[in-house]
């Protein structure tokens, strides 16, 4: 699928303001690393 520059743009805009989620590639991520991106992929509508 071809995004225009405006959608691009428009998706680019809607993007800016998010704070990154954290992620680790450990084989076992304690507790606390692992239930804050849970939380903001349901936040940022990700999910």
């Amino acid at each position: 699928m071809q995004l225009s520059e405006k959608q691009r743009r428009h998706l680019k805009g809607l993007a800016h303001p998010l704070n990154p989620i954290p992620l680790r590639a450990t084989p076992a991520p304690p507790e606390p690393i692992v239930a804050p991106p849970d939380g903001a992929l349901t936040r940022h509508e990700l999910i």
